[in-house]
């Protein structure tokens, strides 16, 4: 592929963690393609909806308005009819009306997506639908790579949509089975950023590690730290507390005490620290008092706000859905086909590939690349 790209005179760069990108424009890919479509004789159909993929029994009657068979017996080689209504898309009552189509093929590649992206790429479950018709296995479809929503009605954790914009360097993130250490995104609706995206692909009904939807999102706030390291840490700054006091007061000094929320912002933005201390951890740790310093804390509520820090818990209701979603998790399952070609084990001839497979991958272009390797592996083997 790489190979291709420079052929082309496309110029790129590399970004973290071997990232490759267009130095002007990813358009360039897509005309590059279509340019290698062009030179092949490869036929782009627009405006027609596929609708059905059917097996062709030999010396059946076919018709096409458009296609290489028409009106006539199918050629004993062809396997496949694809069902579709097609359109010729000019502004017209009468062209857009949808004819009915039928198209021949000795093999079929399905490279139709999910179901991300539906307003702007028109993805739908064509795939899904056609491996159901074939009696093929399709398991586990969410969306995935997708911000999620915590609970809202009465939960402990609702305060976090009054964060909305604000940023976490470095956190770590973990759910049904899985923990990405990235930076997080409070928004106006829940919670997002490459740590909860990476995370959201295992969680909701299907996930495989997933045994419980009422397991919580699990958020360590401080993950270069161990929780002994961090309660090490608050007992260092209650004792620095604690002096500073009693110093203040031997002279006769009016102290000024500073709130737990202002510790924690040595570790942690401010506008974070303040409202998770206020919302969330003090009442957590039944704190008397959400302005009390931390040497007023006893050793047990101290424990409780180190544990707190490590493994914040929150409940979801949900994700953004397929709007949001980055990929669709799910899709033909992997031991229906053939690792080396993707045709399915079931129905010669018949191959699925890229987020139409149950393969889905992190951020960072794992999902493109394995569009391009099970696409390459398909076109040459069919």
């Amino acid at each position: 592929f790489i190979a291709m790209v420079e052929a082309h005179g496309i110029k790129y760069h590399e970004k973290k963690l071997g990232q490759l990108f267009c130095d002007r424009s990813a358009q360039q890919i897509i005309e590059m393609l279509r340019n290698e479509c062009l030179a092949a004789k490869v036929e782009i159909r627009t405006n027609c909806h596929v609708t059905g993929l059917h097996p062709v029994e030999q010396g059946a009657l076919l018709s096409s308005n458009h296609g290489a068979h028409v009106d006539g017996e199918a050629p004993s080689s062809c396997r496949f009819a694809i069902s579709c209504q097609c359109t010729d898309g000019r502004d017209s009552d009468l062209s857009d009306q949808p004819v009915s189509d039928s198209i021949t093929a000795e093999s079929v590649i399905v490279a139709s997506g999910g179901l991300s992206f539906e307003r702007s790429c028109g993805s739908t479950d064509l795939a899904h639908k056609v491996a159901s018709d074939f009696s093929i296995t399709v398991r586990g479809i969410r969306p995935g790579l997708v911000p999620v929503l915590p609970v809202s009605d009465g939960s402990e954790d609702s305060w976090i949509r009054e964060l909305a914009g604000l940023s976490l360097p470095e956190v770590t993130v973990a759910i049904g089975g899985a923990t990405f250490t990235e930076s997080l995104l409070f928004t106006h609706r829940g919670l997002s950023g490459p740590a909860v995206l990476q995370a959201s692909s295992f969680w909701g009904p299907g996930a495989p590690c997933m045994t419980n939807l009422s397991d919580p999102l699990i958020i360590d706030l401080l993950p270069n730290l161990s929780e002994d390291d961090v309660l090490e840490w608050l007992h260092t700054r209650a004792s620095a507390s604690a002096r500073a006091a009693s110093r203040e007061r031997s002279h006769n000094h009016l102290w000024r005490s500073f709130p737990v929320a202002e510790e924690l912002c040595r570790r942690l933005p401010r506008r974070f620290a303040n409202a998770f201390w206020s919302a969330r951890a003090a009442p957590a740790i039944e704190a008397p008092d959400v302005a009390a310093p931390l040497h007023k804390l006893p050793h047990s509520s101290l424990s409780h706000l180190a544990h707190l820090l490590k493994a914040w818990n929150i409940q979801l209701e949900g994700t953004e859905g397929y709007p949001k979603a980055e990929v669709t998790c799910g899709g033909v399952a992997t031991e229906e086909l053939n690792s080396h070609t993707m045709e399915t084990h079931a129905v010669t001839g018949l191959y699925f590939i890229g987020e139409a497979v149950d393969v889905t991958g992190w951020l960072g272009g794992y999902n493109f690349q394995w569009a391009w390797s099970s696409g390459y592996a398909a076109g040459s083997a069919a």
